[in-house]
């Protein structure tokens, strides 16, 4: 199957998120977060990726980034790849640390801004974390409030900008605007249309129409509804590259798809001719000890792990 398309251009706006495997924590100390925002601002000073919002959650993270130049697939390669060999480092273990491809819905600025902004602040107030979105330390929030200790990838003025002029004014409203958001249900997952796109009728037109139009049905599955599982033979060419030992490809083409696909352990069996599902688990864990031990294996699963977390 098709892998979804990234749609990139210069100036686009996108609500980014990437969650810990299997939900899994991914920030559990304040080392963590300051971590991933340093690497917030070499993604600025290298690809000039602007953040209008963020909120780094304990399992996942939500962004709302701007490309000036058209990049967003380099610059999240640095961002999560970075991350996930400090985070690995730190705690003295491997393999990957996020759930597979991260998410990028792309947005129209101009209708979906502030929902996309209010829905970001609010994930730690929804998820019962503090009672007020400016309480959560791991939040862009307190930032639209002050100019003292701002991060120099972030952004709060345009945001500011749709609210009011006058910046005073602009940040009252945008105080009371996101608070309402408590009684909103809008989730941009479920009011994203054409599979990854954010917007109204004239811009999903306009984005098909400029980027779209010459390329295949099957090279855009989001327009076609199509499901999110990757191909397996997109992991097996993955996998080629990293070794030409055929045993060994099979090996982590099974850890690959266990950790990155989103086939069942019984199917991983069927399409691979393993003799039980018990087997797939059993490769996993044996890959993952040798894996300790031999610094050949080590380092083929974390080249894996970065190439998962880049794409």
């Amino acid at each position: 199957m098709a892998r979804p398309l990234r749609i990139e251009f210069d100036g686009a706006f996108y609500h980014v998120l990437n969650r810990g495997l299997e939900r899994r924590l991914i920030f559990s100390r304040k080392e963590d977060y300051d971590q991933f925002l340093s690497r917030c601002l070499e993604v600025y000073r290298q690809y000039g990726v602007t953040l209008h919002g963020y909120c780094l959650m304990p399992n996942h993270y939500h962004l709302l980034a701007e490309t000036p130049k058209s990049n967003l697939g380099r610059a999240m390669r640095h961002l999560n790849g970075s991350y996930t060999q400090y985070f690995n480092r730190s705690r003295k273990r491997i393999g990957p640390l996020f759930q597979g491809r991260y998410k990028a819905i792309l947005v129209d600025k101009d209708f979906y801004l502030l929902q996309v902004s209010r829905y970001i602040h609010l994930n730690p107030v929804k998820a019962r974390l503090c009672k007020h979105p400016e309480e959560y330390s791991h939040s862009s929030y307190k930032h639209f409030f002050r100019t003292a200790d701002h991060p120099a990838f972030l952004n709060t003025k345009l945001v500011l900008s749709h609210l009011h002029q006058d910046l005073q004014t602009a940040r009252k409203a945008f105080d009371a605007f996101t608070r309402e958001g408590l009684e909103d249900s809008f989730e941009p997952e479920k009011f994203k249309r054409a599979g990854c796109i954010l917007g109204d009728d004239n811009f999903i037109n306009s984005i098909h129409k400029k980027f779209l139009s010459r390329r295949r049905d099957n090279e855009i599955p989001g327009l076609r509804q199509a499901g999110r599982e990757e191909g397996i033979g997109f992991f097996r060419n993955l996998i080629e590259e990293l070794t030409e030992d055929r045993a060994l490809r099979k090996k982590l083409l099974i850890f690959a798809l266990k950790h990155y696909s989103y086939f069942t352990l019984n199917e991983i069996k069927e399409k691979l001719g393993l003799s039980s599902y018990h087997a797939v688990s059993k490769t996993v864990s044996r890959l993952s000890e040798f894996g300790k031990k031999d610094r050949r294996i080590k380092q083929l699963i974390r080249d894996l792990e970065n190439k998962m977390s880049y794409v």
